[in-house]
């Protein structure tokens, strides 16, 4: 007589489940960790904010501007910056706005 998939399930959950959480918290704790690595390799450059600020790229690439400071607070309220070439040019660019 064939058990079925449930039935087998329902003998063995006390045997089966310990194994796959403990899996699933080493597997968890791995992406946190690779996470918070990226974040901090991506990182090219952290600076106090002033009212103007200088900073030279060496080369073209794609670049985020963030800022950060403490949660809900309006502190950042008015802020605005630019690219702009060595020149003074402007660099093209779109904001993007997490509210």
């Amino acid at each position: 007589m064939a058990m079925s998939v449930l039935t087998v399930l329902d003998r063995y959950v006390l045997w089966i489940t310990p194994p796959l959480m403990c899996g699933s918290a080493v597997l968890l704790g791995l992406l946190i960790r690779n996470v918070v690595r990226l974040g901090t390799e991506a990182r090219i450059l952290s600076v106090p904010l002033v009212e103007q600020q200088t900073i030279e790229f060496r080369e073209a690439r794609r670049v985020v501007l963030s800022e950060e400071g403490p949660r809900f607070s309006s502190r950042f309220a008015g802020l605005d910056y630019q690219l702009s070439t060595e020149y003074g040019a402007p660099v093209e660019g779109r904001k993007a706005r997490l509210t």
